[in-house]
């Protein structure tokens, strides 16, 4: 299956994915990508695994669904490319000269799925995912720099600047008032 965007993909996972779901933290940091696994008795081997490019739903009855994300780009003529290479050729000899020189610094994406459901919700998460529900989207994503935050600061993280690059975009599940956020951001370190 293929779809235009991320939030394109989730949508069809919803309607594909039998029971609500949530993001499975060990099996995520194991696997090194974000895990979201059913919630549901006897489901526990039905799971979405977000892959970047794509969502594959993994479900107990063996059968494996890709829901591959095809980003349209328009492609450039041989011509254009040249200019592009030799305008970079350009500012990056000005930069030599000392004219806009700016030392490339170096930066960390984090993506975080802030969780609101009604069955064993951790507080402060289920809290701040309904902060999100209630704001409009600028607040949302000062709420979401805030969080990543303090999220750096609990976790040792000597952050110097947060650019929030996907506002936090909600996921409805089945169940009314179980739904989740994710949001992803690029994080500079401290000088």
């Amino acid at each position: 299956m293929k779809v235009k965007n991320m939030n394109e993909a989730w949508r069809k996972a919803n309607e594909i994915f039998p029971t609500d779901y949530e993001q499975d933290t060990k099996c995520s940091e194991r696997a090194g990508y974000p895990v979201y696994r059913s919630t549901s008795e006897g489901h526990y081997y039905d799971y979405i695994c977000d892959l970047g490019d794509r969502l594959e739903i993994n479900l107990s009855n063996g059968e494996t669904i890709n829901i591959w994300v095809e980003t349209e780009t328009d492609e450039l003529t041989e011509v254009e490319i040249q200019q592009m290479v030799a305008d970079t050729k350009t500012a990056m000899e000005a930069g030599k000269r000392g004219f806009n020189h700016l030392d490339p610094k170096p930066a960390t994406i984090y993506s975080f799925c802030v969780m609101h459901t009604d069955y064993a919700p951790d507080k402060a998460e289920h809290d701040f995912a309904e902060a999100l529900n209630r704001s409009d989207d600028s607040m949302k994503v000062r709420l979401a720099s805030d969080y990543i935050s303090a999220w750096c600061d609990a976790n040792g993280i000597p952050w110097g600047s947060i650019e929030i690059f996907h506002k936090p975009y909600k996921y409805e599940h089945h169940n009314k008032g179980n739904y989740h956020f994710v949001f992803d951001a690029v994080v500079t370190m401290r000088a």
